[in-house]
C-alpha cells in the first residue's frame, strides 16, 4: 500500500492530477485482481486516496477543484475519444452568458453520450 502512495506522490504533477484505476494498476502489476481491489479499498478507507467517481481517484492534497477537477476527470474517463468543452460551458466561464451551471461540465465527445455523476464534485455531461 505504501509503495503505491509513494509512487503516486513521486509524479511531478501529482497534486494536479487524477488517477484512473488503470494508472494505479500499472504501479502494482504483481497483484492479482482481488488483491489490487483490496489495496485500493484500504487506501480509500484510510484517506490516502479520495474517490472522485467510479474508477477515478485523487490524492488528499490535490489542488484540483471545481471545473478543473471535472475536466481532468472527464479526460481520464474518455481518454480514447476526442473531447472538447461545449460552447455553453466556455461562454458561461467567460461571463458572456448569464447561465452559470454550478458544478457541471458540458463536453462534446466523439464517444457516446452520457452523464457521469462525481458526487460532491459535480457532474460531467458528454
Amino acid at each position: 500500500m505504501f509503495e503505491l502512495i509513494r509512487s503516486l506522490r513521486g509524479f511531478a504533477d501529482a497534486k494536479n492530477r487524477v488517477f484512473a484505476l488503470s494508472d494505479l494498476r500499472a504501479l502494482l502489476p504483481e497483484h492479482g485482481a482481488g488483491a489490487f481491489k483490496s489495496v485500493v479499498t484500504r487506501l480509500e478507507r484510510r484517506g490516502d486516496l479520495i474517490r472522485v467517481c467510479r474508477g477515478i481517484y485523487i490524492l488528499p492534497d490535490s489542488t484540483l477543484r471545481g471545473s478543473d477537477l471535472l475536466g481532468h476527470t472527464a479526460a481520464s474517463l474518455r481518454a480514447g475519444f476526442f473531447n472538447y468543452l461545449s460552447l455553453e460551458t466556455v461562454l458561461s466561464e467567460a461571463g458572456v452568458i448569464s447561465q452559470i451551471p454550478l458544478n457541471r461540465l458540458m463536453l462534446m465527445s466523439s464517444g457516446r453520450s452520457g452523464v457521469v455523476n462525481c458526487g460532491a464534485y459535480g457532474i460531467s455531461r458528454f
